[in-house]
């Protein structure tokens, strides 16, 4: 893993928790079987103690496998802990690349009406399958239903951002799985929040993401925002799904 960390990357985009950048290609990597040339490097934000660090791994690593015993599709995703040049710990996924224009946010701009109706019926669908999946288990999974999140493969959407892993369960999600993270890009910009302020956020997230009665609200506005046009035929299709 630190051979990784000394390739040369270009950056793709930041958010509040991950930084993403593509592995550039070398001469080398035409000479191996397996080459990390042009996969996404994502850094989640801020450093960890050990136990802090393998906590977090496992509960990405779980998300993961839940989310697939639901039947919602993920990108392929390795999960790494690093240590940094100043020997600090810091956790990263590697993924294969999906191209700009095939990411949902933009996608779903460009697309015909009947794509859009396919993607906004493959949503619901998810989080349907995931309020079921939750009436059958302990351990609960939601979801971050922003359309930034999810890539289009052969006209199938799948989860490409996994952090935050939201799960309750044994291994859970926690306040400050958001709130420290927050904190760091914080004060990157400058911004003056109170720890309590930025600690009552994370919480709502939460709570936001475990409910799949708010997560389908939000997913319908987020669409309809985004093709303002198609909005009756949205609703149409979501009444004929839930009757």
């Amino acid at each position: 893993m630190k051979s990784i960390q000394k390739r040369k990357m270009k950056k793709l985009g930041s958010g509040m928790f991950v930084t993403a950048k593509v592995i550039l290609p070398t001469k080398r990597d035409a000479t191996k079987r397996v080459s990390l040339a042009g996969k996404v490097f994502k850094k989640i934000s801020g450093t960890y103690t050990l136990p802090e660090g393998i906590r977090t791994k496992k509960i990405i690593l779980e998300y993961l496998q839940k989310l697939g015993d639901a039947r919602v599709k993920t990108l392929q995703t390795k999960v790494r802990l690093i240590k940094t040049p100043k020997n600090k710990l810091q956790l990263i996924m590697l993924q294969t690349q999906i191209a700009k224009e095939d990411l949902l946010i933009n996608r779903i701009k460009k697309c015909s009406p009947t794509e859009a109706l396919n993607f906004f019926e493959q949503m619901v669908r998810n989080i349907q399958k995931i309020e079921e999946y939750n009436k059958h288990h302990s351990a609960k999974i939601g979801l971050d239903i922003r359309l930034k999140n999810f890539g289009v493969i052969n006209n199938e959407l799948v989860l490409i951002d996994l952090y935050p892993a939201y799960l309750q369960g044994e291994q859970k999600i926690q306040i400050g799985d958001i709130s420290q993270r927050k904190r760091g890009v914080i004060r990157k910009i400058k911004k003056h929040l109170s720890l309590k302020n930025v600690e009552k956020k994370a919480e709502n997230t939460i709570r936001r993401r475990m409910d799949s009665k708010i997560t389908m609200k939000e997913m319908i506005e987020k669409f309809i925002s985004r093709r303002p046009e198609l909005k009756n035929q949205f609703l149409q299709k979501y009444a004929s799904m839930v009757n």
